[in-house]
């Protein structure tokens, strides 16, 4: 079997081949279905391909990730990986269709592909991540990807949105190139903005944290995203949004607190950065020296405010800016506690 990223591992299972292209067969059913589900017939239809279905998640499931009895058989997680991607697959990808038809399974169905996707980003083989390769080359599945977590969080269904952050964490774990494409997408930037400013309701709290959470995952990654990092945080627009975010309830000012530390500890801080920092230095070293994490003795936050309060303490007082250069644009920085 050809694969189109030219690894030397080969599957050697016929039963693993055929599980990967009946779920193939299975999902472009799913796809392009059009039973109507009104009358008793037609519902057995739609019943009789869930269980088949589910049956089959399930027991790739079960192959890839074993259960209290029985290990993991990493020989058959390379074939079954192999499989996703090869080249008889790549027009109708099924990993691209386990992705486009996430949002519209039965929960327990998403919990499987949310494992399954998670387990395929996790394959090396022949030193490369090859299903992350394959959403490089095809990001608008990052995009779908990212659009529907922050969707779900809006929407108040956390238990799905937690299935979506479980795999779009996965893709920028495996890939600096993804984790790029997220931050640097104007259209990607502007959903993420659209989550945590356009909801203001106390209910979407929960939400707007986890997204937050997310770009605290992704610019905390140093290893892999450290240029990533200082590019976000070198940008005076971005430090403004979290910023307004500190401004928030306790939930969302903590998830906030993790990405502008980032901001204030980055070594190569611009102009732009270090005056609005500067102009907000009294207000925000009095907020800091109250901001608490009220539900645990939490001995790394400390350190990290004692860290992030030193530096702009440490900041030089003259400056060359306006003084209404940011007050404009965010009311000053007036933090209610």
């Amino acid at each position: 079997m050809k694969s189109i990223f030219h690894v030397k591992v080969k599957p050697k299972h016929k039963k693993l081949i055929d599980l990967v292209h009946h779920l193939h067969t299975l999902l472009l059913t799913f796809t392009n279905q059009t039973i109507n589900r009104t009358t008793t017939k037609q519902q057995g239809k739609k019943l009789a391909l869930d269980r088949e279905l589910v049956n089959l998640l399930e027991e790739l499931q079960w192959i890839l990730y074993g259960d209290s009895e029985t290990l993991p058989n990493p020989k058959a997680g390379i074939e079954i990986t192999l499989e996703f991607f090869s080249e008889k697959m790549i027009k109708v990808n099924p990993f691209r269709l386990l992705i486009t038809c996430f949002s519209n399974l039965e929960w327990q169905f998403q919990l499987y592909v949310s494992r399954i996707v998670a387990n395929l980003l996790c394959q090396h083989i022949d030193s490369q991540f090859v299903a992350a390769q394959f959403l490089e080359q095809n990001p608008d599945l990052v995009d779908l990807l990212f659009a529907q977590y922050l969707i779900f969080n809006l929407d108040d269904n956390v238990p799905v949105a937690l299935l979506y952050g479980v795999m779009v964490r996965e893709c920028i774990r495996q890939s600096r190139v993804i984790a790029k494409h997220l931050l640097y997408s104007k259209e990607n930037m502007k959903r993420f903005i659209e989550c945590l400013f356009l909801c203001s309701n106390p209910n979407h709290d929960l939400g707007k944290s986890q997204a937050l959470k997310l770009l605290g995952e992704i610019l905390g990654n140093q290893t892999n995203n450290y240029d990533v990092m200082i590019q976000y945080t070198s940008c005076a627009d971005n430090l403004k949004i979290l910023m307004n975010c500190l401004r928030e309830r306790k939930l969302i000012q903590l998830e906030a607190f993790k990405v502008f530390k980032l901001f204030v500890e980055n070594p190569k801080k611009p102009k732009g950065v270090v005056d609005i920092l500067k102009l907000n230095k009294s207000k925000l070293l009095r907020f800091l020296d109250d901001f608490k994490n009220d539900n645990k003795v939490d001995e790394q936050f400390e350190e990290d405010k004692r860290k992030v309060m030193k530096e702009i303490a440490g900041l030089d007082e003259e400056t060359n800016w306006r003084q209404d250069s940011f007050v404009g644009q965010l009311g000053m920085f007036t933090i209610t506690v």
